[in-house]
């Protein structure tokens, strides 16, 4: 039963939360506001979210590890080389955005998951 109640609860925080956060889309809209930059907004703000506790920064730091940000390119077949950095790229761009949003949080991130020899690749 307490289960349950809390899942409603859950719902309905989460349906509240979603109505604040579209009423205030339409006042900033009436403002004038950019469109582009209410979702850029929006995205920083989810990030700063997400690197707030340390799971959130274990989460960011999986994304980056994932995508082969420590990972060296030098020695793998063309094919593999382009694939790698393709990946790379987008975990540059993540880290970028992760700094732009929360740039106390990154260096605790740093902290917090490397370990010398102790990720993916071994390095």
């Amino acid at each position: 039963m307490a289960t349950a109640q809390r899942q409603d609860e859950t719902a309905l925080e989460r349906l509240e939360r979603q109505e604040r956060e579209r009423q205030e889309l339409m006042e900033q809209r009436e403002q004038g506001i950019d469109p582009a930059a209410l979702l850029r907004l929006k995205e920083l703000k989810r990030l700063r979210w997400l690197m707030s506790t340390p799971k959130g920064r274990a989460i960011a730091w999986s994304v980056l590890e994932a995508n082969h940000l420590f990972r060296h390119t030098v020695g793998n077949p063309v094919e593999r080389v382009h694939n790698v950095d393709g990946q790379r790229s987008y975990a540059l761009k993540f880290l970028a955005d992760l700094k732009e949003a929360s740039p106390d949080n990154v260096p605790t991130m740093l902290k917090e998951n490397w370990i010398d020899g102790d990720h993916e690749d071994g390095e």
